[in-house]
C-alpha cells in the first residue's frame, strides 16, 4: 500500500474509533463520567450528552484531516509532516489513555475497544511507515511526540467546550 493511502487511513481510523465513543458516551457519562471528570477546570466543560460529544469528536476530526491533507497535499513538507506526525503520537496516547481509564476504574470506557484494536496498531503503522520512507528521524518523532503532548490537552479542552457551548443540554 502506498504511503498516501496508509495516511489516507488516519480520518478513517480515527472516525471508527470515535463513533464507538459517541455511542458509548452518554451511557458512560452517566455511571462514571462524575468520578473521572471531577476536576475543577473541566466542570461544566465536559460533553455530557451524545450531541455535545459528537460536536467535540468534530472539533478533533477537524485537525485530524487537516494535518492529513497538509501532509499529503504539501508534498511531505517537513512543517507539515511534523503536524501530522504530532496528531498520529495524539493518536497513540489517546489510545493509552482509554487503557489506563478502563484500567482505573475497572470497567468499560467508551473507546476503549476501537483504541486497541484500531488507534494502537495503525498510530505505529503509519508512524513507522513514515519513518521507513525516510521522512521522519527518531529525533523527528520525539520532537513531535513532545509537540502532540502540548498540544493534546488544551485541543481536547477547546473540543469539548465547543461542544458544550454550541449544544446545550
Amino acid at each position: 500500500m502506498s504511503l498516501t493511502a496508509v495516511i489516507w487511513l488516519f480520518p478513517v481510523a480515527f472516525l471508527l474509533h470515535d463513533v464507538e465513543e459517541i455511542v458509548t458516551w452518554s451511557w458512560w457519562m452517566r455511571r462514571a463520567g462524575q468520578h473521572v471528570f471531577d476536576i475543577p477546570i473541566l466542570r461544566g466543560r465536559t460533553a455530557k450528552s451524545t450531541r455535545q460529544m459528537t460536536v467535540a469528536v468534530l472539533v478533533m476530526f477537524a485537525l485530524v484531516l487537516s494535518s492529513t491533507l497538509a501532509a499529503i497535499l504539501s508534498d511531505w513538507a517537513r512543517p507539515a509532516l511534523w503536524y501530522l506526525s504530532a496528531c498520529l503520537c495524539v493518536l497513540l496516547l489517546h489510545a493509552f489513555v482509554h487503557i489506563g481509564t478502563s484500567i482505573r476504574y475497572r470497567m468499560y470506557s467508551p473507546g476503549v475497544v476501537g483504541a486497541v484494536l484500531l488507534c494502537l496498531p495503525y498510530g505505529a503503522w503509519a508512524l513507522s511507515r513514515l519513518m521507513g520512507a525516510g521522512l521522519l528521524s527518531w529525533s523527528d518523532l520525539a520532537s513531535t511526540a513532545a509537540i502532540g503532548l502540548l498540544g493534546a490537552g488544551p485541543s481536547l479542552f477547546l473540543a469539548h467546550t465547543v461542544g458544550t457551548a454550541l449544544v446545550k443540554e
